[in-house]
């Protein structure tokens, strides 16, 4: 499969997508062809469940009104599909899959970290202010999903609510362990 960046990118590959069962994940080395000459790639892609092809349609088309735009057929029926494009030819399509949610599970917490704190960008333009100040954010930050999840399993009866619930995973294990008695860290502390 080659692709100049000029050109329409779905066309050929809607009949690929078309033959994946649900859940299944396939990769194909293609190239992308630019004025700079042609970038090996590889095309990974993820079939959706009815469900979940259905959340996103509804999505798109909540997104269309707000914005006045109408749906073309194609974005339709790329809904049912994960399409993910990437130069790192040598991983699985389901490693490349997986990398990608972990890089997007990461934006997401940075996005709730900016709300919590009400911040939108680096006021440092020294690099060693601008990481310091990230870290201390960072800090602050975890310091409240802490407090929160302390807080929110705090019993006036003194003790902790049947394990298994949901907890920070950076503080999971240090507030699932049991009280020290006084005097003595807890053994989770100590383990870290």
């Amino acid at each position: 499969m080659e692709k100049r960046a000029d050109e329409a990118q779905a066309p050929d590959l809607l009949p690929k997508l078309r033959r994946l069962r649900v859940g299944q994940v396939q990769g194909w080395a293609a190239q992308w062809r630019d004025a700079q000459g042609v970038i090996p790639i590889q095309v990974c892609a993820w079939r959706k469940s009815a469900r979940q092809t259905r959340l996103t349609l509804e999505t798109l088309h909540r997104t269309a009104r707000r914005k006045g735009r109408k749906l073309r057929p194609r974005t339709m029926q790329m809904a049912g599909y994960v399409v993910l494009v990437g130069t790192l030819r040598d991983q699985s399509p389901e490693r490349l899959l997986e990398l990608y949610r972990y890089r997007r599970q990461v934006e997401l917490a940075f996005k709730r970290l900016k709300w919590l704190l009400q911040r939108g960008h680096l006021k440092k333009t020294d690099p060693q202010g601008a990481k310091a100040w990230l870290q201390g954010n960072v800090f602050v930050s975890v310091l409240i999903e802490s407090l929160l999840v302390v807080g929110g399993r705090f019993s006036p009866w003194g003790y902790l609510p049947a394990s298994g619930q949901a907890t920070v995973p950076l503080a999971r294990g240090v507030l699932d362990a049991p009280p020290a008695e006084a005097g003595r860290q807890s053994d989770a502390l100590v383990a870290r």
